[in-house]
C-alpha cells in the first residue's frame, strides 16, 4: 500500500513539512486522521475562529458572514454533511473543503448568490446546479464569475444547496495588530464559583475571548476527558444593570468567541461543571483576550 501524506504540485515541499510537523505535535501520523479544521488553523496561525452551524432559513445570515469573511480576507472552510447521500452530488461525505469566497450578481432581474469551494484533494467536484458544467451557466456569467470547467476540486454552489449539503462554516479571524492579553490557569475548581475577569472598551472594537486547552490527544490514557466549559460574557450600563448577554459552550473543544462589542464594561464569567476535572492538571487552560 502506498503511504498516505500531504501530495504536492510543483515540486513544493512545505506541504509535507507541515504536515510533519503537525503530526509530531500530536503525536503521530495516526492522530491527525480527521479532527476539527478549527484546531489545526488556531495553532497554526494564532488567532481565533468561530464555527457556524448551518441552520434551515438562516442561509441570508450564513451568507452575510461569509460576505464580510471574504472581505476581511479570512481564513474560511467548509464541512460536509455525515449523510451518504450527498456522494451521489459529486461531494465526500465528512469532508472537510476550503471555503474561497461568497459572491453575488444582480442584473437584469436577476439575483444570484454562489459560494466557491474547492475540495483540498485537488479533484472530486460538486455536480450539481452552478457546478463547471452546469447548463444555468451564460457566458456573461461565467466571465463574472471566473468559472473554469477543470477537474481541479473548485467549484460553485448556491446557497441553498450549501446550507442542505455542508454542515458547519468556520472562520479564522486575522486580527492583526490587536492587544492580546493571557491567562494562565490550572488546579482550580470552577464548579461552585467561576473565573471572572472584566474589562473596559474604550471603542467599538472586534474582540475575541478563547480558552484554549490541550487536545485530548495529549493525554490518551485519560478515562473521561469531557469538560464542560461555559463562557458567559455581559455588558453592563451605567446603572450597573446588564444591558446585553452572549453565551458560548463546548464540553471536548476549545471554546471561543469572535464577536463585535461596543464601548462599554463588559464582565466575563468562566464555568468548568465537572467534580472529575478537580485539581487535574491536565485540564489546564489559556484564556486569551
Amino acid at each position: 500500500e502506498d503511504f498516505a501524506y500531504a501530495k504536492p504540485q510543483n515540486y513544493e515541499m512545505w506541504p509535507m513539512l507541515l504536515e510533519k510537523a503537525w503530526a509530531k505535535v500530536n503525536g503521530g501520523y495516526a492522530w491527525i486522521n480527521g479532527g476539527l479544521v478549527q484546531e489545526a488553523l488556531v495553532a497554526l496561525t494564532g488567532f481565533p475562529s468561530n464555527i457556524y452551524k448551518h441552520i434551515p432559513n438562516k442561509q441570508n445570515e450564513l451568507f452575510e458572514t461569509i460576505q464580510v469573511g471574504t472581505a476581511q480576507k479570512t481564513i474560511m472552510s467548509v464541512g460536509s454533511r455525515a449523510d451518504e447521500s450527498i456522494e451521489k452530488t459529486g461531494l465526500v461525505l465528512g469532508h472537510a473543503y476550503t471555503l474561497l469566497e461568497g459572491k453575488s450578481y444582480e442584473s437584469n432581474n436577476l439575483d444570484i448568490d454562489l459560494i466557491k469551494v474547492r475540495n483540498p484533494w485537488g479533484e472530486g467536484e460538486w455536480t450539481g446546479d452552478w457546478s463547471d458544467k452546469s447548463d444555468k451557466w451564460t457566458k456573461e456569467l461565467k466571465k463574472y464569475f471566473g468559472v473554469v470547467d477543470r477537474n481541479d476540486g473548485v467549484f460553485w454552489i448556491s446557497v441553498d444547496d450549501y446550507v442542505k449539503l455542508f454542515e458547519t462554516t468556520t472562520i479564522c479571524y486575522l486580527l492583526y495588530g490587536s492587544i492580546i492579553k493571557q491567562y494562565h490557569s490550572h488546579k482550580e475548581n470552577f464548579i461552585k464559583d467561576p473565573a471572572v475577569f472584566d474589562f473596559y472598551l474604550k471603542e467599538p472594537s472586534k474582540v475575541s475571548i478563547s480558552a484554549l486547552f490541550r487536545d485530548e490527544k495529549y493525554h490518551r490514557t485519560m478515562h473521561n476527558p469531557i469538560r464542560p466549559f461555559t463562557m458567559v460574557l455581559c455588558k453592563y450600563n451605567e446603572q450597573k444593570e446588564i444591558e446585553t448577554f452572549q453565551c458560548q459552550y463546548d464540553c471536548r473543544r476549545d471554546v471561543e468567541m469572535v464577536v463585535e462589542l461596543n464601548k462599554g464594561f463588559y464582565v466575563l464569567w468562566l464555568y468548568i461543571d465537572y467534580e472529575h476535572i478537580k485539581n487535574d492538571e491536565r485540564f489546564k487552560y489559556v484564556l486569551r483576550i
